[in-house]
């Protein structure tokens, strides 16, 4: 079912409030959501600046999230 829905990639500019959130896409434009009641559950630890995927459903609702892995901090090394 996941490949009947488009893919948002962006990083989180407003996180999970009042079932809405708004991403800043790849191509640098702000794009706000409505968040579908399963798909809240997985953004609602995620916070200004996190790398998301946002499965949008034909209503433009997100449905599903992936969370990509954090990039390991250089400066660790």
């Amino acid at each position: 079912l996941k490949g009947n829905f488009d893919r948002v990639i962006g990083t989180i500019l407003k996180p999970l409030k009042n079932d809405r959130i708004a991403i800043r896409t790849d191509d640098g434009e702000e794009q706000p959501y409505e968040v579908r009641s399963l798909a809240q559950l997985r953004l609602v630890t995620l916070s200004y600046g996190d790398a998301v995927i946002l499965l949008v459903d034909d209503d433009g609702k997100v449905t599903d999230v992936a969370i990509p892995p954090k990039a390991i901090d250089s400066e660790r090394q």
